[in-house]
């Protein structure tokens, strides 16, 4: 029967590995924060334009209707 590795050694190799998943959360955290941002900031751009679009749509129809009530004239 071999002789199993001493404990110190398992809990060496256990903490090891646990702090490096640790950075990999870290990481995946930050990245996860940054893309949340760029998101935002992406909806208040749509946002804006939505309501630019709207504005000017909402020009344009007025500016129709009253041609068009002039030609009725």
């Amino acid at each position: 029967m071999p002789d199993a590795p001493p404990v110190t050694a398992i809990d060496d190799a256990v903490t090891s590995t646990l702090g490096h998943i640790v950075g990999q959360l870290d990481v995946l955290t930050q990245t996860m924060q940054l893309l949340e941002e760029r998101l935002s900031m992406n909806e208040d751009k749509v946002n804006r334009m939505v309501n630019i679009i709207g504005a000017a749509a909402a020009r344009s129809t007025a500016a129709a209707e009253e041609q068009e009530a002039q030609a009725a004239k």
